[in-house]
């Protein structure tokens, strides 16, 4: 009888002992990326608060019109008017920046359990450095202008009229997509065949700004994008406890699969579009290649000019001269390159717990707040490292 007791009164010992030490439930906290509402984060709260218990939570927001620094800062006092200890912090894009400036400037006084990082540009993103752009528009401009620009045949008035309206119907979308993301001022590619080359890029170089500080910041090589990445985040929180940190980054880099999703129709148009431009500057280069010959060496140059025009336009090409010239990387969610949206570890000290960067295949940049399969298993596997209890 004595052993029965004993071994009862060990068992209720042991619950209570892991009773005590488990993590009780932690607030959430989600802070959404550029340009959005906290209405964005929606879908990943429902997501997290089904399965894994949490307080309370919190969708943080703000306008994307000042400092990264700054907008950490009206981000604190919101976050502490309604948590007085450690939160798990899911983040998306800038978000993820914000966060990150939020835990520098409180340190070990800050209110994280967990930081989550999806889609982030830690190390800056070309989509927010002028120099991209001007030298992913140039190379439109390159294929789409140079070959009629060059073009001296008598024919060269049939192919300008039938894809003036194409050009600028892209670049019409190219210009929305700019300022749905970036506030980008206004630039276009001309279809004045007058002008010459150097003219456009010019005025594109010199017209090509962004009117918003917060996205100065997230340049490539931006000195906040620097000092970031030069200081090192908090080991522990408000509480004293261990800080845990995971990134995941989506690997979708298809443009026109982003475009259609932000732009709706006017993006949906976009691929067909250079379809129409790429296969008649094909056929019309091929023409005047087939009719030129070593004789007219002029009209074959012509024509070799408009099959290069018209492969770099091509729909498959031109989403990959768009990643490598633009966003920086073919490997990318379409918005943010692979080794950006990994949290860097040297930024994480000894103390704290470092996740290995996550990758979700099946998202590009707006598609990791729905969220997909892979990035809802990616949440599920860093919430578990940091010991949130499940429901």
């Amino acid at each position: 009888m004595g052993k029965k007791l004993n071994k009862v009164i060990m068992v209720i010992f042991l619950l209570c002992t892991i009773w005590l030490f488990a993590d009780s439930p932690s607030p959430l906290i989600l802070i959404h990326g550029l340009n959005g509402a906290p209405s964005d984060m929606n879908a990943l709260e429902t997501e997290v608060s089904s399965v894994y218990q949490f307080t309370n939570s919190l969708k943080v927001g703000y306008i994307s019109n000042a400092r990264i620094g700054d907008i950490a800062t009206a981000v604190a006092n919101q976050i502490e008017t309604v948590c007085n200890k450690q939160a798990v912090v899911i983040t998306h894009s800038m978000g993820g920046l914000v966060a990150r400036q939020y835990m520098l400037n409180k340190q070990t006084s800050s209110a994280v359990k967990a930081l989550i990082t999806i889609g982030t540009p830690h190390t800056g993103t070309g989509l927010a450095t002028t120099t991209n752009w001007a030298n992913f528009i140039s190379a439109d401009i390159a294929a789409m202008i140079l070959p009629p620009l060059l073009d001296c045949q008598p024919e060269k008035q049939a192919i300008v009229k039938f894809v003036s309206s194409p050009i600028q119907q892209f670049s019409q979308s190219i210009v929305e997509f700019a300022h749905k993301f970036f506030n980008f001022s206004d630039f276009s590619i001309s279809c004045n065949w007058s002008v010459s080359l150097s003219d456009l890029v010019g005025a594109l170089y010199s017209n090509a700004v962004y009117n918003n500080p917060c996205i100065e910041d997230m340049a490539l090589g931006s000195s906040f994008i620097s000092h970031l990445n030069s200081s090192t985040l908090p080991a522990t929180g408000i509480e004293g406890k261990s800080i845990y940190y995971g990134s995941i980054y989506g690997t979708k880099n298809d443009l026109f699969t982003l475009l259609q999703e932000l732009l709706g129709e006017n993006g949906a148009v976009v691929s067909p579009l250079l379809g129409v431009i790429g296969s008649c500057y094909a056929g019309w280069g091929a023409y005047y290649v087939a009719t030129g010959g070593w004789w007219n060496w002029v009209r074959t140059l012509n024509g070799l000019a408009y099959i290069a025009g018209g492969a770099i336009i091509f729909p498959p090409i031109q989403s990959n001269v768009y990643n490598q010239l633009l966003v920086g990387s073919l490997e990318s969610d379409a918005v943010v390159p692979v080794g950006s949206q990994k949290l860097p570890r040297g930024v994480v000290p000894s103390g704290a717990q470092y996740i290995e960067p996550l990758p979700a295949p099946d998202a590009n940049h707006l598609e990791e707040t729905r969220p997909t399969e892979q990035v809802k298993s990616n949440l599920y596997y860093i919430l578990e490292r940091a010991q949130v209890p499940k429901k």
